[in-house]
């Protein structure tokens, strides 16, 4: 570490000073302490003005890492022309199906797994200590991209946090997915605001190495990336499968409501149909009681008035029927079960007064013959 240099009293308005730093943060503490350095008395402090306001390159992330702890742990093979690979750490966060809340360490050696169709939140590896004029975006790998992961379009690190991120991941696929605790998770970027910060001087730094683009990398096809990204197995959404799911529920609904709809009617009008045959029967036997009762009034006239309450009560009975054709056609209108059960109990009672009133019609027929044939002599 190297705290800023003394300046003499003849140059107090003269930029602060400070040593180069060789190596990179070994610890927190360190980071921290470096950290604080440019941030003292909240006065913000830049050591490197001629640096540009703009995305910085590799060259100079290296420099800002190494001279303030802007993040820690650093590691320079994770660094691209413009931008820093991270992986997960910290912990790992999300709701099973029944909401209760599942929470994990990530380990370096270890995995996490995210459901399928899901939302799950983890941290990520390092610590960051942002001057108050650096800002960060990052997006996911993509490599996860390209396998159904989905985090969002370029989210902010604002400038002056401090701590570790808690992001986002959308799992999308119809499958779970597993991320190894040592393998990348996003790419950041840093930019440089226009902020005003005091200038610093930083003396004998070290000169960095932009790290240029991998050729091998360019002019790919569209299946390299596949391959890389899951050796071209399908990648599939979770939300047709959802859809298709859904849709097949509801017809499977529809379908039992016909059915049963069916199934009502038919019982409906089967029970309608066996009332209105058995009315219809019932109506035909009306009749022929009826003719029976005008021919015993024609053959005993010595039977006349019984004969004639033998007539009223199969008017009677023919009045009962035109009374339940009524009540059949208005059936559609209540309730069906209760309605056809009812009409069954009162025809059973007019079958049985039925009955009896025949019985009566012959004994009355057979007296009315006896009495003829005693009287004339012609039988």
């Amino acid at each position: 570490m190297s705290p800023p240099s003394d300046p003499s009293p003849g140059a107090r308005n003269a930029p602060p000073t400070f040593l180069a730093e060789v190596e990179f943060a070994g610890t927190e503490d360190v980071a921290e302490t470096r950290s604080a350095r440019y941030r003292a008395k909240d006065v913000d402090i830049d050591p490197f003005p001629s640096i540009p306001r703009a995305l910085l390159s590799s060259e100079h992330v290296k420099a800002y890492v190494r001279q303030t702890g802007m993040i820690h742990p650093f590691a320079e093979g994770h660094l691209k022309s413009a931008s820093y690979e991270v992986s997960a750490g910290g912990r790992f966060i999300y709701w099973d199906e029944n909401g209760k809340k599942k929470s994990k360490p990530v380990a370096k050696d270890g995995t996490i797994t995210l459901p399928p169709n899901s939302i799950s939140f983890v941290q990520v590896g390092i610590t960051f200590r942002l001057p108050q004029y650096i800002a960060v975006r990052f997006n996911l790998r993509i490599t996860h991209v390209h396998r159904g992961l989905l985090l969002g379009t370029g989210p902010l690190v604002d400038p002056g946090f401090h701590g570790k991120l808690l992001i986002p991941l959308h799992n999308l696929t119809s499958d779970e997915y597993t991320i190894r605790g040592d393998e990348g998770l996003i790419w950041m970027e840093f930019t440089k605001t226009s902020h005003e910060a005091t200038q610093g001087v930083v003396t004998h730094p070290v000169v960095e190495k932009f790290e240029a683009m991998e050729a091998r990398k360019n002019d790919q096809p569209p299946e390299y990336y596949f391959d890389r990204a899951s050796k071209n197995r399908p990648i599939r959404s979770s939300i047709p499968g959802v859809v298709a799911e859904a849709r097949s529920q509801a017809k499977d609904a529809v379908d039992a409501a016909t059915r049963a709809e069916r199934t009502n009617r038919i019982f409906v009008g089967g029970g309608l149909l066996a009332v209105a045959g058995l009315v219809i029967g019932l109506f035909s036997f009306f009749e022929s009681v009826k003719a029976n009762v005008i021919a015993a009034v024609n053959l005993a006239s010595t039977v006349s008035i019984a004969a004639t309450q033998a007539g009223a009560d199969a008017k009677r009975a023919q009045d009962d029927v035109k009374d339940l054709r009524t009540a059949v056609d208005a059936i559609g209108a209540k309730g069906p079960t209760e309605e056809v059960q009812r009409l069954r109990t009162q025809l059973e009672e007019t079958r049985i007064e039925l009955q009896v009133l025949r019985r009566e019609l012959d004994r009355m027929v057979q007296r009315s013959g006896s009495e003829t044939k005693n009287g004339d002599g012609t039988k």
